[in-house]
């Protein structure tokens, strides 16, 4: 079982190249427009993370790039969660167009980090865990 979400968006001129194609690194920033989306239905987003006492900082990310994506193409942008227990949070990305046409795959990696000392929890925060199996539990 898993917990996705998604946006759609429509490509803006100034997220385009000389090539009239969006740049290859803004597909990171469609990728957390749709990681908000999906925090946002386990209820936690940055405002109730920062609340409970915890950020998640991306400590891997990475993309594949299947077809480019000109201006004006309205994108589907899909976030599901692959692994949410110890020792990190792993999403899955696919970016398609409304053909189901492929364009970009990818994945984040995120930890558990207590705001107040810096450092990593090696155990899933119980309020964060609890929110996660109550997502899955509802989906």
């Amino acid at each position: 079982m898993s917990v996705s979400a998604s946006v759609t968006h429509e490509i803006p001129f100034h997220d385009i190249d000389i090539m009239e194609i969006v740049w290859h690194g803004h597909y990171f920033k469609y990728f957390e427009m749709a990681r908000t989306k999906l925090m946002q239905k386990f209820e936690l987003d940055w405002t109730q993370l920062r609340d409970l006492g915890y950020a998640m900082p991306i400590i891997d990310c990475n993309a594949k790039y299947r077809q480019s994506t000109p201006y004006g193409t309205l994108i589907n942008i899909e976030a599901k969660v692959s692994e949410f227990e110890y020792p990190s949070l792993d999403i899955d990305y696919k970016i398609s167009s409304p053909l189901q046409e492929i364009h970009v795959t990818g994945k984040t990696r995120q930890i558990y980090l207590e705001i107040e000392t810096l450092k990593p929890s090696f155990n899933v925060p119980e309020e964060i865990l609890t929110r996660f199996q109550m997502g899955f539990k509802n989906e």
